[in-house]
């Protein structure tokens, strides 16, 4: 038990444990006197004894010095292993709240691109559309469908905001209505007539349904740059 407890100490300190402990071990070859008057030994082989047993206490001390380093030596990796992993679940909220604090970041800069630019627009035409229709109401009637258009887009456009935000709602939502909301955000913000066509579905494969939707996202986003 010394030894194993001394390994916990400084080299030099463990060093000095062992010495002890294997001097004591050798005393009976040091005061042989007192033990010869005692009775408890013979003088024949006294020394050959102590020295023998010296080397096989001082072999057990190898022993246990060697298996307490692997305990200690276990013992301070589990320590840093649960310190690793305490680190690795602070860098995993670092990164998840950097994630978000990203994801805000687009999804405020799509509403300042997309749905605030519609908006504006929309809010324009309104202002003008009643001069206008006192005017021609043949132009108003234009100026009405175009204000149609923009605010059709810009509800549109929330909505798809709204489902990016949660992702829950984008797999419960069928593709068509995913389909129809892209479409209805980009005539909206650019103005362009789209017909929009789907035969078929690939509802029931929810990993097909979102890459076609991306799909189709990403194309009409490349069309409005």
């Amino acid at each position: 038990p010394l030894a194993s407890q001394s390994i916990e100490l400084r080299r030099r300190g463990t060093l000095l444990v062992c010495l002890l402990l294997v001097a004591i071990i050798a005393l009976p070859g040091m005061f042989p006197a007192r033990l010869l008057a005692s009775g408890l030994v013979q003088l024949e082989g006294l020394a050959a004894d102590t020295v023998l047993t010296s080397l096989e206490f001082a072999m057990a001390l190898v022993f246990v010095l060697l298996f307490s380093e692997v305990v200690v030596r276990e013992r301070q990796a589990r320590a840093d292993l649960d310190e690793a992993h305490l680190r690795l679940g602070e860098y995993a909220i670092q990164v998840e709240d950097l994630a978000t604090v990203q994801e805000r970041n687009r999804l405020a800069r799509d509403l300042h691109d997309a749905v605030t630019q519609t908006l504006f627009s929309a809010s324009l035409i309104a202002d003008v559309t009643p001069v206008i229709w006192k005017r021609n109401p043949e132009e108003g009637l234009q100026h009405l469908e175009e204000l149609r258009q923009l605010t059709r887009g810009a509800l549109a456009e929330m909505r798809t905001l709204l489902l990016e935000m949660r992702p829950e709602s984008l797999n419960r939502a069928d593709l068509k209505t995913l389909i129809t909301q892209l479409t209805d955000a980009f005539i909206g913000r650019v103005r362009i007539p789209v017909d929009l066509q789907i035969h078929g579905t690939c509802d029931q494969n929810q990993e097909v349904k979102i890459v076609v939707y991306r799909v189709a996202q990403v194309a009409l986003n490349n069309i409005a740059k």
